[in-house]
């Protein structure tokens, strides 16, 4: 199903009315023409599409998000604003998740297709690790085959699409570094308007970010109840009997088993020990020391992730809404 998703995606962007769908699912020459196509997606797809259908405005966004986070943060944000010499400290490593925010309840093996198209865009974006949602999680934890089909997902991508190929495959392309432009000249908007409000702190207590959040989810969510997102299965293509889906069950007995665990963990570490370190914790966080070598120190010492958490609650409180 994979590879089908794989081929539709280039048969919607490339428009070739010569190369037939099947032709292009299976046969093998047709994923060497991806490869040797895939630079020019967008420029294509902006004269076929005039914008984009969902599912290239879905790759859009996820390749933008991965190629802001490159192009903007590390080449700009480190050497221009903080001043960064060392070619170490302009290094990034990233990860990156299929939207789980996507994922329906709603026929919700339509997941897979939604997982499949963010899960290549995110790879053409140059991603460095990726975790793709398991088709059920709208509805809660994935079963075992919901995340079985998340991990094919991801290597037949890898392995049989070529995509893995060239490390960016849509390096040059007019319209994704025009976009990357775009995207930059906004990202700055929006941190100058964070330091006129006197920082990222004073912004957060003056619930900036929060409103904006809020926005977004309101304009991303009134979209689709007027219908000019379409969410298949949702607001569109929707069906009447659609049949249950499998929902993982948790046992209940495995909760008195961890704690039960988690009990004997305790037991069997040096209290005294314990102790000492997540007072070290507290010092670096009442201080300007860095909490890392404390907090890396604790867990050696067998203190559980609640118990750092705990520490640092300790030191900064908790942050609740002041509206």
């Amino acid at each position: 199903m994979v590879k089908a998703l794989i081929g539709l995606v280039a048969v919607m962007v490339f428009q070739d009315p010569l190369m037939s769908f099947f032709s292009f699912v299976v046969a093998p020459p047709a994923f060497l023409i991806l490869r040797k196509l895939v630079r020019r997606i967008y420029s294509i797809a902006r004269s076929q599409f005039h914008g984009g259908t969902r599912v290239l405005e879905t790759m859009q966004e996820t390749l933008q998000g991965i190629r802001i986070v490159k192009a903007f943060t590390l080449e700009n944000i480190m050497r221009e604003r903080f001043d960064a010499r060392d070619p170490r400290s302009q290094m990034l490593r990233f990860h990156a998740q299929t939207a789980g925010s996507m994922l329906t309840a709603q026929q919700p093996e339509n997941n897979i297709v939604r997982v499949t198209v963010q899960a290549l865009a995110a790879v053409l974006g140059g991603t460095q690790s990726l975790h793709t949602n398991g088709f059920d999680e709208a509805l809660g934890l994935p079963t075992e085959r919901a995340a079985r089909i998340a991990l094919r997902t991801q290597q037949i991508v890898g392995y049989e699409s070529g995509v893995v190929d060239t490390p960016d495959p849509l390096a040059g392309s007019y319209f994704v570094e025009s976009l990357t432009d775009e995207v930059e000249r906004l990202a700055w908007e929006y941190i100058e308007r964070i330091d006129e409000m006197g920082g990222a702190v004073a912004a957060i207590e003056a619930g900036f970010q929060m409103d904006e959040i809020e926005q977004a989810a309101y304009e991303y969510t009134k979209s689709i109840d007027d219908g000019e997102r379409v969410i298949v299965g949702v607001n569109r293509f929707t069906v009447e009997d659609e049949p249950e889906t499998d929902i993982l069950s948790i046992d209940p007995a495995l909760q008195a088993a961890q704690l039960a665990r988690l009990a004997r963990f305790k037991a069997d570490r040096d209290q005294t020990d314990v102790s000492r370190r997540l007072d070290d914790v507290r010092a670096a966080a009442k201080g300007t020391e860095n909490l890392l070598p404390p907090m890396r120190a604790a867990l050696a010492a067998h203190c559980t992730l609640g118990e750092v958490s705990d520490a640092l609650r300790d030191v900064f409180g908790v942050y609740h809404p002041g509206r």
